[in-house]
Parts: structure tokens; C-alpha cells; sequence
């Protein structure tokens, strides 16, 4: 059996859980009420509402699966690991990413949105609702995907095993055409600087896309020689 082989017949025995971050805005209005109280109040609204829309709108289209990504995950379940998501969207926000996100295979078992957590990343939170709502525990076998520094130090906080995503994340900020464009330089040098905040951050391994964090994980896991324990994960 080879390495990848039985890493994922150990991972298919143990609790387990990939957090896979789909999308985090954190948005802050300033509203200057020039006409009142009640004025400013109204007009906060009406602008939350209509930007919310807006948010809505371009998440949805902007909700393409990462080449890779629905392979990796389709690897991942059959092992028989728990996928949940997070994000610093609202339920209602997300409802178009996941709708589109579903008619391209993914879906996943758990999700946590902003606000249903006391506090969001960096604390741990989100990841402890998940574990609880999935039943996963030690959290040392949970493995946390994020492409942000935030998210990864809310993986260290909770104590998983945590993976930074630097080509395809939030450090170079690029689509995939966009960044095949850059000249060779600039763009290795852009990847190498998203993967170096992310290990500053205390990311345990940084990978450019979620499609290399199979192989990734096998490679760096190690694979028990005793038995794991009997509970799984799904």
C-alpha cells in the first residue's frame, strides 16, 4: 500500500474535518447623519440592504469551484472525513454561493456563517460549532484549510493541524488566468510571498491550491503503526 494509500485509510478511521473557507468580506459603513438621528438610522438600512444585494450578486458569480478542488474533496469523503465551511458571509449571502456552488458538485456537510459565532476568526469559534454540530473530536485530528492569515491563526487557536493556500487565496488575490499571465518571475514571487505570511501566521504546511492538499497531507501526516482509534469520522 503506498503512502497516499494509507494515509487515507488512517484519516478514514479517525475523527476528522476539512475547513474549507469559501469567502470572507469584512465590510465596515461610516454614515454621516446629516439629517437626524432617525435620518441616518433609515439610510444605514437601506444601504446595508441594498450592498448586502450587491454582495449577494457578485459572490455568486464570482463562486467557481477551484480547478481540483471538488476531486480533492471527493477524496476526502470517500477516506471518510467530514467537510465543513466557513465563512464571514451571512446565511442569507451565502444562499446563491452554495446554490452554485451545489451544481458543481460541492456541498458541504456543515457550515458556519457570520454571526453565529460569538466571536469570528481569529478566535476558534467557528471551528468548535462545527466539531460540536458534527460530533468530530480531538481537535488535533481536525485539518483546517484557510487562505488567510486570520483563518490560519484561528486553526492554530483551536488547536488543528493547519494549511495555508497560497496561489489560488486571499495573499495574491489573483483568478487563475490572471495569475498564469504574470511573467515567471513575478508571479513565483507572489506565491512566495502569500505562502510566507501564511507560515508567519503559523500555518503547519502552505500548498498553492486546495487541488494539492491530498497529496500534500499524505506526504506530511504521519501514519500511525498502531491501531487508530475505532470511532470514524463520518
Amino acid at each position: 500500500m503506498g503512502r497516499l494509500a494509507r494515509a487515507v485509510a488512517w484519516a478514514s478511521r479517525v475523527p476528522g474535518r476539512i475547513g474549507v473557507r469559501l469567502l470572507l468580506v469584512n465590510l465596515v459603513v461610516l454614515l454621516v447623519p446629516v439629517a437626524g438621528v432617525e435620518f441616518a438610522r433609515i439610510h444605514e438600512r437601506q444601504l446595508l440592504e441594498a450592498l448586502e444585494r450587491d454582495m449577494r450578486d457578485q459572490a455568486a458569480l464570482a463562486a467557481g469551484l477551484i480547478d481540483g478542488a471538488r476531486a480533492a474533496v471527493d477524496t476526502l469523503r470517500a477516506a471518510g472525513l467530514k467537510i465543513a465551511s466557513s465563512t464571514g458571509y451571512t446565511r442569507e449571502m451565502m444562499e446563491p454561493v452554495l446554490r452554485r456552488a451545489a451544481e458543481q458538485g460541492y456541498a458541504p456537510d456543515h457550515l458556519v456563517c457570520s454571526g453565529e459565532t460569538l466571536f469570528g476568526r481569529p478566535s476558534p469559534l467557528m471551528i468548535y460549532k462545527a466539531c460540536v454540530d458534527l460530533g468530530v473530536w480531538p481537535l488535533s485530528r481536525v485539518v483546517k484549510v484557510d487562505d488567510a492569515q486570520a483563518g490560519v491563526a484561528e486553526g492554530r487557536a483551536a488547536g488543528c493541524y493547519t494549511v495555508g493556500v497560497a496561489a489560488s487565496g486571499n495573499g495574491v488575490g489573483l483568478s487563475a488566468a490572471a495569475l498564469a499571465a504574470l511573467p515567471t518571475v513575478e508571479r513565483s514571487a507572489r506565491i512566495a510571498a502569500a505562502g510566507e505570511a501564511l507560515y508567519a501566521a503559523g500555518a503547519d504546511l502552505v500548498i498553492d491550491s486546495v487541488a494539492d492538499l491530498v497529496p500534500a497531507l499524505a506526504r506530511a501526516l504521519p501514519v500511525p503503526s498502531v491501531a487508530a482509534p475505532s470511532k470514524s469520522a463520518s
